[in-house]
């Protein structure tokens, strides 16, 4: 680990003030209770005691996050024969399947069911969060080129204007003014679609412990330049235009695409726009999607049919009369032809 001092010093934005054993100590220390940590999760004996969803939040802080490399490193030393994709592999407990069992199991170079495919190579990998948000997106690997941490006064990050994305409207006007139709998506939360007035959207609960995962998150891609894309704060700027009422939130999840853990309606409306009010986008994550659903949104046929389906077709009195008008046709029809021969 020694040998590696300084390339784990460079992971940091600020210079680490720390002596050379202070900072190899905090290493090693914090290296050793996040191996704890995910072991007693994914154990069958998993302790109580231990709050584990605290637990998970502060692994995945930006601030708490050390090299990636360090993990691997350590393991592998102090693992003895067992090696760190070994330990990896021996992940069975009850939380297979979820992030704590993703975090070691993707690192294996072979496919497996539920890791990424193609998977990571551990020299991508910068620390957990990295991680994490690598598996929300699979599809897309950054480069290998150096991540460099970027100085967020000199950059004005915070002065940047937060390009949403224009011209989305509200989940409930898609519905009443084009009939665009909500559903939930069995993919991962970046996984959103649009096709034939159908938009697909992931399931999300919203609680305080998302909202926190998904700020450092938009964090982290805010402060890593220039291989991190945008994709986690263009997806919370997309939902920001879906949601912008309680009306909204009661619509996703009469649709089973969010759940609220929230006290009250109102704030869950305002769960996405507290994330980041001014932060850069990705120009091509959704875009699109977002042009299909405005174009499809501004189709006056799309608008008709919304209209009498919202004003009409909504009135279960107004739908009896026209079976009741279209019976009487068809039979006055029919009593007219029968009558002609």
């Amino acid at each position: 680990m020694t040998s590696r001092e300084q390339e784990a010093r460079s992971y940091y934005s600020e210079d680490v003030s720390m002596d050379s054993r202070s900072f190899l100590e905090m290493l090693l220390l914090d290296g050793c209770f996040i191996f704890m940590a995910l072991k007693a999760m994914d154990s069958l004996t998993f302790d109580p005691k231990w709050p584990s969803d605290q637990i998970m939040l502060d692994l995945l802080m930006l601030e708490n996050q050390i090299p990636f490399f360090v993990l691997v490193q350590l393991y592998n030393e102090i693992g003895g024969e067992q090696t760190f994709r070994n330990f990896a592999r021996s992940f069975d407990g009850p939380y297979t399947g979820t992030f704590i069992h993703y975090v070691l199991r993707s690192l294996d170079q072979t496919h497996m069911t539920g890791d990424l495919d193609p998977p990571i190579p551990i020299e991508r990998v910068l620390h957990l969060l990295h991680l994490f948000r690598l598996s929300l997106h699979p599809a897309r690997l950054e480069p290998a080129a150096r991540f460099e941490p970027v100085n967020v006064a000199k950059q004005n990050i915070i002065d940047q204007i937060f390009r949403t994305p224009t011209g989305v409207p509200s989940a409930t006007e898609l519905q009443d003014r084009s009939a665009v139709k909500f559903k939930k998506n069995s993919g991962g939360i970046l996984d959103i679609s649009f096709r034939n007035g159908v938009m697909k959207i992931p399931f999300l609960e919203i609680n305080d412990g998302n909202q926190t995962i998904l700020h450092n998150l938009i964090a982290f891609e805010q402060c890593y330049h220039p291989h991190v894309e945008r994709h986690v704060t263009t997806y919370a700027a997309f939902m920001n235009c879906l949601i912008n009422k309680e009306r909204d939130v009661a619509l996703l999840e009469r649709r089973e695409i969010l759940l609220n853990r929230l006290p009250t309606s109102k704030d869950a409306a305002f769960f996405f726009s507290k994330l980041s009010p001014r932060a850069k986008v990705s120009p091509i994550y959704l875009k699109s999607l977002i042009d299909d659903v405005c174009k499809y949104h501004k189709k006056k046929r799309h608008r008709w049919y919304a209209d009498l389906k919202l004003n009409h077709f909504s009135n279960p009195r107004v739908i009896i009369s026209l079976v009741v008008a279209g019976v009487f046709l068809v039979l006055t029809f029919m009593q007219t032809y029968y009558s002609a021969k």
